[in-house]
């Protein structure tokens, strides 16, 4: 892998994983120094996350890491669910035998992750195989939308992959077990179950994250204009 590719890569990871945060800045002096390359290169790598919706450019401001403003979560919860059971739905049908493996490796992947409780690499397994799926789509329509669709789902999925407990390993095994039934639909060449199961996973996944999005509230602080009541007597 050459240093170009290594650093598109690596930056998208950074992304990915919230490592970089929405909004921060990508300075091109700094990271052109930490990757061993021009400005000329990095420069091109820049424009290539902002093509592709990981990063966004204004005109004299550089480019900064995607935001994840209300709007745009907005717009994420009621898009990502009817294009993610579609992408499923013609991966079944559109898909070539030797795409499968790639999905069997990402799951894997998954399964590892899991295990060890390393919420960032399941995160980034689950992007890699949600994105698998998106290639064997073979449609050049879905692809791109699935593409953006995929930068904030994984953004989001980190703190899903967080465990704190008995209950919170019960339900990522849950989430591995559905993300198997969607691999064996998709390879079944079954576009229905394929739907259906990437909806259930959709749900699942969901629940997670709007728990994560709304935590709970700080314990309220004692009225300190209160007066005790007085003694009886």
């Amino acid at each position: 892998m050459d240093r170009k590719t290594e650093a598109h890569s690596t930056l998208k990871a950074r992304i990915l994983s919230q490592a970089l945060a929405p909004g921060a800045e990508l300075d091109e002096t700094r990271l052109a120094q930490e990757f061993g390359l021009s400005r000329t290169p990095l420069r091109e790598i820049l424009q290539g996350l902002v093509s592709e919706g990981y990063a966004s450019a204004q005109k004299h401001r550089g480019a900064r890491v995607a935001g994840m403003e209300a709007a745009s979560l907005r717009a994420f919860f009621q898009t990502a669910p009817g294009l993610l059971a579609t992408a499923a739905r013609l991966a079944s049908t559109e898909g070539a035998p030797e795409q499968a493996e790639a999905l069997q490796e990402a799951l894997s992947a998954i399964r590892v992750a899991t295990e060890a409780d390393d919420a960032t690499a399941a995160a980034l397994a689950t992007h890699a195989l949600l994105h698998q799926i998106g290639e064997m789509t073979a449609n050049p329509y879905l692809r791109p939308a699935l593409t953006r669709v995929l930068i904030d789902y994984t953004r989001l999925s980190a703190p899903v992959f967080e465990t704190s407990g008995k209950k919170d390993r019960k339900q990522l095994r849950k989430l591995l077990a559905q993300k198997e039934i969607l691999v064996q639909t998709i390879t079944a060449q079954d576009p229905a179950q394929a739907a259906e199961a990437m909806r259930a996973l959709w749900q699942m996944a969901q629940t997670r994250m709007m728990a994560r999005l709304q935590p709970e509230p700080l314990p309220e602080e004692p009225d300190e204009t209160e007066q005790p009541p007085a003694p009886a007597g």
